[in-house]
C-alpha cells in the first residue's frame, strides 16, 4: 500500500478538532469503595443527621448541670442522679452535661462528689454536630480521595454517581506479544497499551482492551466497527507510521473522516485523528515516548474538557499560616487545613481540629506536619503542607474564613461549574478579623452587624438567614485575585443560588 507524505497540522490546530468532539455526558454508579479518583457526577448529601441523638465526647458521668451550678473544691457537691457515659454512648435523655472521669470521684456512699459546675452540653457531641439530614456533602464536580471514604460511609453514602468516559484501546501488530511472555525472532512485548490502560485509568476513564490485532486490514476494520459501538473514544495502537502494514489511517477514511494525520509534536509527529459516527478515534503512535506524549497531549486534555480531571500526586509545597499550629515539642503532630492562593502566596486557613467530625478532611486539601521537637508553628510562618489536590484546582481556590453557613452549599455547587473551589473553615469573629488583616483569607463571613470590620474592607450582603440575621462576605479593598471573587459574586444573582438558598431557609434580595 501506497503512502503519501503528510503536511503537519500545528498542536493548537489538532486540539482545537479534537476539542470538537461531542461529550457523551456518560456517567456510572459505583460502589463508595470503588469510587477513590472519580469525579462526581451528582451532589452527595447526608443521608442522617451525624450524631443522630446526643453522644458522650468523653468518658465520664452523665449529669444534671443545674446541679452542679454552686460545686467548689471548699463546697463539693455530692450528686445521688448520675450515670456512667462513655465516649461515643448515648447520653441517658434525663441527663444535659457529661463530667471527664478524672474530674470527679464515687464516694462509698455510691454518690458523685462534683467540685466545681459544669455547664449545659458540655462534653456532649450535640445531633448534627457533624452533618445535618441533607446537609451537601461535596458538589457535583468534586473529586473522591481515599481520606473522604470514612466522611462519606459515617453520613449514610454507599453509592455515588460519577462521570465516565468508556475508551477502548486497540493493539496492533503482527510482531506483537502479550505482557509476560519473552519474545523471539523479532517479536515486541506490547508495552505501550498496558502503559496506555493503567495512565487513562489514573485519569479516571473506564478502559478496556481488545485481544492483540494482527496487521491485516480486515482484521482491524472488524475490531475498531466493534469498539465504536461500545466506546466512546477508540485508541489504536501502532499502524500510524508510513510502512506498508500500517493501516490505521485507511480504517479510519473508510469508516469515518480522517481530520488529520501528522501534528508538529515531538516525540509524537505520527498521531492521527479522525471520527467514526462521531466519535473520535485516534492514532497512538507505536514508540513508547511517542505513546506517552499522546496520551498526556491529546486524551488527557480531552477527559478534563469532559469532565474527567485526573487527580495530581499529593506534593510539598510551603504556605504561609494563617492560623497557630499549637503543638507540644514532644509530639509530632498531623492537621488540616485548607490552601489556597492569594497574590504570590499560598496560604493556609484551619479546620477545626476535632477528631471525632469527618467532614474537616473533605474540606481540607492539605495536610501539615508539626514533626517531633518543633513546637508552636506562629501565623505568618512559612511551613511545608502535602497538598491533597491538582495545583490547577489550588489556584482557582477561594478560602472563606469565619462563620460557615449552609448557603455556601448552593454556591459552591454553582461555583464548581466555573472551576471554582470553595474551602472554608469555621471561625469565630476576631479569628475572621484576623484572616483578612493578614491577608490569609479571600473573604470571611460575618452574621450580623455587630461584629463587621470597619476600615479598608468591602462588606457585601449575601443573604438573611433563617433566623433574620444578614450575612456578610468581607473583602480586603487591596484583594489580589479579585477577578476569581468578583466570578463567585456574580454567581449570587443566578437563579439556581437563589432558589437553593431558599430551600434552606435563606432570602437573597
Amino acid at each position: 500500500m501506497s503512502k503519501q507524505s503528510h503536511a503537519l497540522i500545528s498542536y493548537p490546530d489538532a486540539m482545537a478538532a479534537v476539542f470538537r468532539s461531542k461529550d457523551p455526558g456518560r456517567s456510572v454508579t459505583l460502589p463508595l469503595t470503588d469510587s477513590v479518583g472519580r469525579i462526581l457526577a451528582e451532589p452527595l448529601f447526608a443521608q442522617f443527621s451525624v450524631p443522630e441523638v446526643p453522644l458522650g465526647a468523653v468518658d465520664g458521668f452523665a449529669v444534671q448541670s443545674c446541679q452542679t451550678a454552686d460545686a467548689s473544691e471548699k463546697h463539693p457537691v455530692y450528686l445521688t442522679e448520675w450515670k456512667r457515659c462513655n465516649t461515643g454512648n448515648p447520653l441517658p435523655q434525663e441527663f444535659d452535661a457529661v463530667i471527664r472521669v478524672e474530674s470527679s470521684v464515687i464516694d462509698p456512699a455510691g454518690k458523685l462528689v462534683v467540685t466545681a459546675p459544669i455547664a449545659q452540653n458540655k462534653n456532649i457531641r450535640l445531633p448534627g454536630e457533624d452533618a445535618v439530614f441533607g446537609e451537601l456533602i461535596l458538589p457535583a464536580g468534586a473529586g473522591i480521595r481515599p481520606m473522604d471514604i470514612a466522611a462519606l460511609g459515617t453520613y449514610g453514602i454507599s453509592e455515588v454517581t460519577v462521570r465516565s468516559v468508556k475508551i477502548c484501546i486497540i493493539p496492533s501488530g503482527s510482531e506483537l506479544i502479550s505482557l509476560g511472555a519473552k519474545p523471539t525472532g523479532g517479536e515486541i512485548i506490547d508495552s505501550n497499551t498496558p502503559m496506555a490502560e493503567s495512565y487513562l485509568k489514573f485519569c479516571g476513564a473506564d478502559v478496556f482492551r481488545t485481544d492483540i490485532v494482527p496487521d491485516e486490514y480486515q482484521e482491524i476494520e472488524k475490531a475498531v466497527k466493534s469498539a465504536v459501538k461500545d466506546a466512546d473514544i477508540v485508541i489504536i495502537s501502532a499502524g500510524t507510521s508510513a510502512g506498508t502494514e500500517d493501516y490505521t489511517e485507511k480504517v479510519i477514511k473508510d469508516l469515518g473522516t480522517l481530520v488529520f494525520h501528522g501534528v508538529a509534536l515531538n516525540p509524537g509527529r505520527p498521531a492521527l485523528f479522525g471520527l467514526i459516527d462521531e466519535k473520535p478515534v485516534f492514532g497512538m503512535p507505536g514508540y513508547p515516548a511517542a505513546a506517552q506524549t499522546f496520551l498526556r497531549a491529546f486524551i488527557a486534555p480531552l477527559l478534563t474538557k469532559w469532565g474527567i480531571k485526573p487527580f495530581a500526586s499529593e506534593e510539598n509545597l510551603s504556605v504561609r499560616l494563617g492560623d497557630p499550629f499549637e503543638s507540644s515539642p514532644s509530639m509530632e503532630n498531623y492537621s488540616r487545613f485548607s490552601v489556597g492562593k492569594i497574590g504570590g502566596d499560598y496560604v493556609a486557613i484551619s479546620q477545626p481540629s476535632w477528631s471525632s467530625v469527618q467532614k474537616t478532611t473533605v474540606q481540607s486539601n492539605a495536610l501539615i506536619v508539626n514533626p517531633f521537637g518543633s513546637g508552636t508553628f506562629h501565623a505568618g510562618d512559612v511551613v511545608p503542607a502535602i497538598i491533597r489536590c491538582s495545583r490547577d484546582e489550588l489556584d482557582s481556590t477561594i478560602l472563606i474564613a469565619g462563620a460557615y453557613e449552609r448557603i455556601f452549599e448552593p454556591l459552591s455547587n454553582l461555583a464548581k461549574k466555573q472551576g471554582i473551589t470553595l474551602r472554608y473553615g469555621d471561625h469565630k469573629p476576631y479569628s475572621a478579623l484576623s484572616h483578612l488583616e493578614n491577608a490569609s483569607t479571600h473573604l470571611s463571613c460575618f452574621v450580623g452587624t455587630d461584629a463587621l470590620p470597619t476600615g479598608d474592607f468591602i462588606s457585601i450582603q449575601l443573604a438573611v438567614s433563617p433566623t433574620g440575621e444578614p450575612i456578610y462576605l468581607v473583602h480586603r479593598t487591596d484583594l489580589p485575585n479579585l477577578d476569581l471573587v468578583k466570578t463567585l459574586f456574580s454567581l449570587t444573582t443566578e437563579d439556581e443560588f437563589v432558589n437553593g438558598a431558599a430551600a434552606l431557609g435563606y432570602h437573597v434580595s
